[in-house]
């Protein structure tokens, strides 16, 4: 459990300073540009980390904490393309090699996840935390609630 805290961790201070903002202008990584999202069926463009300016040496060691603790999958984006996309080990089963076609069970993980991307809508005003979650969901945000009643 302390190893994945770690990990979580680790990730997460990783995530926040490739974030990180000198100005709205500009990021630290050059100008900001209008995000990218493929269309169905097809192939996600993609950066390098030398067009970047990231220290290579920085990833390595990255990549390495990663494997070391276990971790399947790491993706990193920006402005919609893909950076980094790193595998390591073998699916949930063992039987084959972990890659972008592996299927695998989330759990808990998809608490964060979730959380970081309703934190990011809300950062750019595409819904608010104040509002309850069926004004975006519709019933589907109240199931609980109508079970709930109908008992």
């Amino acid at each position: 459990m302390v190893r994945f805290l770690k990990l979580t961790l680790s990730i997460s201070i990783f995530l926040v300073l490739l974030n990180s903002c000198k100005n709205d202008e500009e990021s630290c990584c050059g100008p900001l540009l209008e995000d990218y999202f493929p269309i169905e069926n097809s192939t996600w463009e993609t950066l390098s980390p030398n067009e970047l300016n990231w220290n290579n040496d920085s990833l390595e060691s990255l990549y390495s904490m990663l494997e070391n603790n276990d971790t399947r999958a790491f993706i990193v984006l920006k402005n919609g393309k893909i950076v980094i996309e790193k595998y390591w080990g073998k699916n949930i089963i063992g039987t084959t090699d972990f890659d972008k076609d592996t299927k695998w069970y989330w759990a808990s993980a998809a608490k964060t996840l979730t959380a970081f991307t309703v934190q990011k809508a809300a950062q750019h005003n595409y819904l608010k935390l104040s509002d309850t979650s069926s004004k975006y969901l519709g019933l589907a945000g109240r199931v609980c609630q109508v079970q709930k009643k109908k008992k």
